[in-house]
């Protein structure tokens, strides 16, 4: 919906990007996925301050899979990937299916690939919070 030159990924040069986005007339959306550089983040809290704030997944997979032991990626990946996966599911969107998404995140915490790692990595939450953005 934009392009923009910038001078970095600062939150003034992305404010600038979004600040031109909602002066052509979108109304602010209901979710904003984005990586989680900092200045993007700042920018949309700002431009567009009750709009939720989703991290792309799959920057946090990779973040999840550079703190699992090697031989266990696979393993965590293709769980991670699970909890996600909701082409079965015909709930709409909304607090039921957050519940489901929930359930699938406390089934992959008490799976093995997890339970091993929090055995081998005391003091460490592997995979970090659960679900929300901000």
């Amino acid at each position: 919906m934009g392009l923009a030159p910038g001078s970095g990924e600062s939150a003034d040069a992305w404010h600038d990007c979004l600040t031109d986005l909602k002066d052509r007339g979108p109304g602010s959306p209901l979710l904003v996925i984005s990586n989680g550089a900092p200045g993007l983040i700042a920018a949309i809290e700002q431009a567009y301050p009750k709009a939720l704030r989703q991290r792309w997944l799959v920057h946090r997979a990779r973040n999840v899979l550079a703190k699992v032991p090697a031989g266990m990626q696979a393993e965590v990946k293709d769980a991670y990937r699970k909890i996600f996966d909701t082409g079965e599911l015909t709930t709409p969107p909304g607090p039921e299916l957050v519940e489901i998404i929930d359930a699938r995140i406390g089934e992959m915490a008490a799976g093995t690939a997890l339970s091993t790692l929090r055995r081998e990595m005391p003091g460490r939450r592997p995979g970090g919070p659960a679900h929300g953005g901000k």
